[in-house]
């Protein structure tokens, strides 16, 4: 990704509009089943002509339209729909854009029901229900193997948003979801949004694309985490209830780490409401002391946007990639065959990542690294 443009497109048609005149944007980019945001400041007055700048107010009206960024062949690398223009006496207008998946939390679920259904299918379905007056998303929802029976009511005040993460995600197969672009035909006039469904969004390949340092890496940070969010080794699952009637699971605990003299941390939690089933409760609990027990390990690389391997191109949102690290923190090492090895290497998912096209950086951010 040598630079990128920014052109404005219908929000519910994703019809082409004018390319407008902006700024270098900051650090825009993309997280696994979440939205983010980007501010773009575009150009409002035609300092050449000494005139207001054509197009410019359509082309970015909140609400109405998307702001995306095309890349050096007209490739979609990032979208979002305008929230919000801050003006000034100046002649720039900064524009909040955040990506599609924000719409998801604008959109109410209303009165449906789904008996023995794939998890998939009922998150297809619920989004269907929002295709009136919607963004026309294209769903591509692939069935997982886990069935259901969930019934959503119109005074619960659930967002689809809040079923995907919660209502429909179960503790054995937790659905992701991701918004991408891409173009209807050859003309690139009509962009497509897709909104995929899956149990992991991306590919665990056999060799994955290595960042390495020395090399693309420039930096990088490595958090290791055992705070309440991410660390706990007593779990509790429980569901709404009144008073006594609310039901739990058992407690699930790493008797192993408590036998070899961790101090016990508690924790409680309710992966979704309205869930009368404990077993249901226990495979979440169960699943979340898995996550727990050990604390969240991770990554996030600070790469040479040239020279490191290409979004879109040698990886997508999602898939494996493994860092390659030597430095202080990890010196290399002798292997038990008595060969050098670098100091890191591990292979974890690739997120989300962020770039800075003035700064020339690409950021991964990889999770679920084994210790």
């Amino acid at each position: 990704m040598k630079t990128v443009t920014w052109h404005s497109f219908d929000l519910r048609s994703g019809r082409r509009g004018p390319q407008l005149v902006t700024q270098e944007a900051g650090e825009f980019g993309r997280i696994v089943s979440e939205s983010t945001e980007a501010e773009v400041s575009v150009s409002c007055w035609d300092a050449d002509n000494d005139r207001p700048r054509g197009g410019w107010e359509a082309g970015t009206l909140q609400g109405r339209v998307m702001l995306v960024a095309l890349d050096e062949l007209h490739e979609p690398v990032w979208g979002g729909m305008v929230l919000r223009r801050v003006s000034t006496s100046g002649t720039w207008v900064k524009c909040t854009a955040t990506t599609l998946e924000h719409y998801l939390d604008r959109r109410y679920v209303g009165d449906l029901a789904f008996d023995d259904k794939d998890q998939a299918v009922i998150a297809a379905g619920v989004i269907d229900g929002m295709a009136v007056d919607g963004l026309n998303f294209t769903v591509d929802a692939v069935n997982t193997g886990v069935r259901l029976d969930r019934a959503f009511a119109d005074n619960e005040d659930k967002t689809v948003l809040s079923v995907l993460t919660e209502s429909v995600a179960s503790a054995e197969s937790p659905l992701e979801f991701t918004v991408d672009l891409e173009w209807t035909d050859d003309t690139k006039s009509v962009l497509r949004r897709i909104l995929r469904i899956r149990s992991r969004i991306g590919t665990s390949r056999p060799e994955p694309v290595a960042f390495t340092m020395p090399g693309p890496v420039r930096d990088f940070t490595f958090t290791e985490d055992y705070s309440p969010d991410f660390g706990a080794n007593d779990i509790l699952a429980t569901s709404s209830g009144e008073g006594d009637a609310r039901p739990t699971s058992s407690r699930h605990v790493a008797t192993d780490l408590l036998n070899n003299g961790w101090a016990r941390f508690e924790r409680r939690f309710t992966p979704a409401t309205s869930i009368t089933d404990t077993a249901q409760l226990d495979a979440a609990a169960e699943a979340e002391l898995v996550d727990m027990q050990a604390g969240i390990q991770q990554l996030q690389l600070e790469a040479n946007l040239d020279t490191a391997p290409q979004i879109n191109r040698d990886f997508w949102l999602g898939d494996d990639v493994t860092a390659v690290l030597t430095c202080p923190r990890f010196p290399k090492y002798v292997d038990a065959d008595g060969r050098l090895r670098p100091g890191f290497t591990r292979t974890a998912r690739c997120v989300g990542w962020s770039v800075n096209i003035a700064n020339r950086t690409l950021k991964p951010t990889l999770r679920e690294i084994e210790a």
